[in-house]
């Protein structure tokens, strides 16, 4: 039996280490899960991200080659005008020099007036002209400079948008690193469930071992009991048949010493009887009784059990069994199961008390199966007291009756006190 309870105990603690374990489990899975739904909503942003980027990089590369083909014009115009400035610096020049030696020299016997008047009327012209093309080449310049400062502008983001590049280019490793986390991820997650099952497996085969074992338990205690039982019959028979052995030796002998004879096996006073095991032989002095024969039947049996260990929220139909055993003469009653076994027939009383604390509940005392007495404890809405429910009842049993406490199936979360709990009973004829 210690055994059993031992191994009983272990496989409770490992279920209940078990269970921790999966509760354990099924938290590291529910995190798990919600790392993967956040995983999944930065992976779709990052992914409607970078196609933003994409189509916007396509636009710049496609504005880039634009800017760079009007540069390049740009460039060419800037180059022609630069030549045609350093052709209209040159003729300026010349025409300065020319002036300043017509107007020292003073030609005039070489040139007429006439000439000379015409001549200054079209480098006036000329000179107009230069300045107005001048003045479209500064405008041009000017042009050119906004064209350049745009165009640098243009540059900017260009560098702007490969930097963005760069970093989508991370952010793609980045990803490829989260899908590579989710894959472990979800890996570890089969195999963590794979590992689950198992456990539930195990579980279960637990359950079912402690089930049997328990059931096993059950019939070793009912059978330690009946054994015993059927040991104090054996014992109350062999101590009747000795009674009756020595009854008949007594006669015997007192029929051989009234016919004179002496046969000193036995003496009157009960010396050199023998004896057998715990049981002794009785000398009936004179008779017995009127007809010389003992009263059979007559055995006296009583006992008293209380209950030392407190029972929290017990089973239904649940026996009650009495573990201290203050008196049991007869030896009728068993701790172990808690059941009273009748070995003479004849009327017996037996009484109970369950105390309780802060509920109801309801004892039935049973005979082979059948209700025959019931007492009700009741605290509830007592604060800080116990209630204790008793009851006594007179019956009529035959050999091999069996006589127990049990729980009704009424109220039975509760806790029943240890101590002022009891069980008693004794045979009245």
């Amino acid at each position: 039996m210690d055994d059993i309870e031992t191994t009983t105990n272990a496989i409770h603690s490992r279920v209940d280490n078990i269970e921790k374990l999966h509760r354990n489990e099924v938290k590291i899975l529910l995190e798990l899960e919600k790392q993967l739904q956040k995983e999944n909503l930065r992976i779709n942003k990052i992914d409607n991200y970078q196609q933003k980027q994409q189509n916007q990089i396509g636009d710049i590369e496609s504005k880039q080659q634009v800017y760079e083909d009007d540069l390049n014009s740009l460039k060419q115009q800037r180059t022609t005008h630069k030549q045609f400035m350093d052709g209209f610096e040159k003729d300026w020049m010349s025409v300065l020099n020319k002036v300043e030696k017509l107007g020292n020299q003073r030609l005039v016997g070489q040139y007429s007036i006439v000439e000379l008047v015409k001549m200054r009327q079209e480098e006036r012209r000329r000179i107009s002209n230069l300045e107005k093309q001048r003045k479209n080449y500064q405008q041009e310049l000017v042009r050119i400079k906004k064209q350049q400062k745009r165009n640098q502008q243009c540059i900017n983001k260009i560098e702007i948008f490969e930097k963005l590049n760069n970093r989508i280019s991370n952010i793609s490793k980045q990803r490829k690193n989260d899908e590579f986390r989710i894959a472990l991820t979800e890996k570890n997650l089969r195999y963590e469930q794979s590992k689950i099952a198992a456990l539930r497996k195990e579980l279960k085969r637990n359950q079912l071992g402690i089930v049997e074992l328990q059931k096993r338990r059950f019939s070793t205690k009912y059978a330690i009991a009946d054994l015993e039982n059927q040991n104090n019959l054996i014992q109350f028979r062999i101590a009747e048949l000795m009674e009756q052995r020595e009854k008949y030796k007594f006669r015997l002998n007192t029929l051989e010493n009234s016919q004179g004879k002496q046969l000193p096996l036995f003496q009157p006073n009960g010396e050199g009887l023998p004896h057998y095991g715990n049981y002794k032989s009785v000398i009936l002095k004179g008779n017995g009784n009127r007809d010389g024969s003992t009263k059979r039947g007559n055995k006296t049996f009583a006992f008293h059990a209380v209950l030392t260990k407190a029972i929290s929220k017990p089973r239904r139909f649940s026996v009650i069994q009495y573990d201290d055993v203050v008196t049991n003469i007869g030896g009728a009653y068993n701790p172990i199961s808690g059941v009273f076994t009748c070995s003479v027939k004849g009327a017996y009383v037996f009484g109970w008390t369950a105390l309780v604390s802060e509920e109801y509940l309801c004892t039935e005392l049973m005979i082979n199966d059948k209700i025959v007495g019931t007492a009700f404890s009741g605290g509830k809405g007592i604060s800080d007291a116990s209630v204790s429910g008793s009851s006594v009842i007179v019956v009529k049993l035959e050999v091999g009756d069996r006589v127990w406490i049990r729980i009704n199936e009424l109220f039975p979360s509760v806790d029943i006190l240890s101590r002022a709990t009891q069980f008693s009973g004794f045979k009245i004829w």
